[in-house]
């Protein structure tokens, strides 16, 4: 009787996980749910956790401007109001040499409120690479702009 119950336990844990991966199709989805892979993607230093740059707005806006080339024009666009005078009179020469950026990696962004924070490692028009924490801010109806740009070494 005993060989009988531990033949069946062997049995039923061979077959279940075997059936599990042997199922295809709509009947399997409905019966076990659909299996998904999700990539991972790396942790870089000084950058941390990359993102995927298409799943955060504020990453494809970012994006965007940073392959924008660098001019009062820029600073209009995408510095808040508030901050342009500062800004450009500390990073007029650092943006003018690195935009139009050639590429961009960037972190997963945090948002606290109405403002978001990520870093970026930014291999600028000239080739070299830098990397900034950068934030943004919402403004109003979903627009950000730039408020705060830092090195990171």
């Amino acid at each position: 009787m005993r060989n009988k119950r531990s033949y069946i336990a062997f049995i039923l844990a061979l077959f279940i996980p075997v059936s599990l991966f042997a199922a295809s199709g709509p009947e399997a989805e409905a019966a076990y749910g659909t299996l998904t892979a999700r990539t991972v993607l790396p942790t870089a230093p000084l950058v941390g956790r990359v993102a995927e740059t298409n799943e955060y707005e504020v990453l494809m806006l970012t994006d965007a401007a940073l392959k924008t080339e660098y001019s009062l024009e820029w600073t209009e666009a995408f510095v808040a109001q508030g901050v342009r005078r500062m800004f450009t009179a500390i990073w007029n020469d650092t943006l003018s040499s690195l935009l139009p950026a050639q590429s961009a990696v960037y972190s997963v962004p945090s948002f606290a409120g109405d403002s978001v924070s990520f870093n970026a490692r930014i291999t600028g028009a000239d080739g070299a690479t830098n990397t900034f924490g950068i934030t943004l801010e919402n403004i109003g109806e979903g627009v950000w702009a730039l408020v705060s740009l830092n090195v990171l070494r």
